[in-house]
């Protein structure tokens, strides 16, 4: 609500400091939105390793998105290191969760 400014006025702070509560208690959405704002600097310090260790922890827990997310980052090269062989394993696993984008990456039908 914080973030999108719904029912209650908009601030960064607020919505970064009510999802490291929910991430803190390893809720993967948070994890995710928290890894986004650490990807960005919205409401923190820019970080590149701290969103890579909170998108990694949602994607170990199952998150087709932060799966996703994890392989888009290898296959580019940035932020992450550029590896294809880790693209590959987490497109993979957000395929087996029939995430479209990631099959079609992949070239699975």
């Amino acid at each position: 609500m914080f973030l999108d400014g719904r029912s209650v006025e908009r601030s960064d702070a607020e919505a970064v400091r009510w999802y490291m509560i929910s991430a803190d208690q390893s809720y993967p959405e948070a994890q995710l939105a928290m890894a986004q704002n650490y990807f960005i600097g919205r409401g923190v310090r820019k970080s590149h390793e701290v969103a890579e260790r909170l998108c990694r922890k949602a994607a170990d827990q199952g998150l087709v998105a932060a799966q996703f997310m994890m392989g888009k980052h290898y296959a580019l090269g940035g932020p992450f290191p550029q590896s294809n062989e880790e693209a590959v394993k987490w497109y993979s696993r957000a395929a087996e969760q029939g995430h479209e984008e990631s099959k079609r990456i992949l070239g699975i039908s």
